[in-house]
């Protein structure tokens, strides 16, 4: 009798273990935070959705029905530091299961979490290149007053991205890799400097011929 309930209990562990959520795993990105479940779901396409509360209500902050090539995953770009937050992945498997996992409770903290970032692709580069400026925050909130500008090793400003109000998000410059006066810049090390009152981005940017 001792051997069926022992039995028994191994079996009820056994399935709690194969229908268990898979673990999160949050990384940054430039400052961006990336929330992401462990394991290979490719095929399969999910939705990912975030909520302020366990119970809802959660909102989409991926498309719908992304296909999954292996990690299903989402840059958060609106996520705030010192929040409570709570994600849910919905997953079609390639078989037409539906998986539902979460809610996972995430707190971003401060000191990882940048309201201010910037980054340069391709980087090292030549010729036509995109410029990222991002501002953490609810699209909803007001616009940020901002100063982008490219400078050289020793401090002089050759080129002005932009100046003036951005909103939150994130918000993509093509740059012609050209300088104020329309010249191509040289090879070297140059700074992208990306001002606001919420904070400084400095990226390092290598052009090359």
């Amino acid at each position: 009798m001792r051997a069926i309930v022992f039995t028994l209990f191994a079996l009820l562990v056994t399935a709690h273990l194969a229908f268990a959520d898979p673990d999160l795993r949050v990384t940054y990105v430039s400052g961006v935070p990336r929330v992401q479940i462990a394991g290979d779901y490719s095929h399969a396409t999910y939705t990912i959705s975030r909520a302020n509360r366990a119970d809802g209500p959660f909102a989409a902050i991926t498309q719908q029905d992304i296909l999954c090539l292996g990690s299903c995953f989402a840059d958060d770009r609106t996520a705030l530091p010192d929040v409570d937050y709570y994600y849910r992945f919905d997953l079609v498997l390639g078989d037409g299961t539906i998986e539902r996992f979460g809610p996972y409770p995430v707190n971003y903290p401060r000191a990882l979490l940048h309201m201010v970032a910037s980054r340069v692709y391709p980087n090292p580069g030549t010729g036509p290149t995109t410029i990222e400026l991002y501002l953490a925050g609810e699209s909803a909130q007001r616009g940020v007053r901002t100063d982008a500008a490219l400078f050289d090793a020793q401090g002089r400003r050759v080129r002005q991205f932009f100046r003036g109000t951005l909103p939150r998000g994130l918000t993509s410059l093509a740059w012609d890799g050209m300088d104020d006066a329309g010249h191509p810049l040289r090879s070297g090390v140059y700074f992208l400097r990306f001002g606001t009152p919420l904070g400084n981005s400095v990226t390092r940017v290598l052009r090359t011929h």
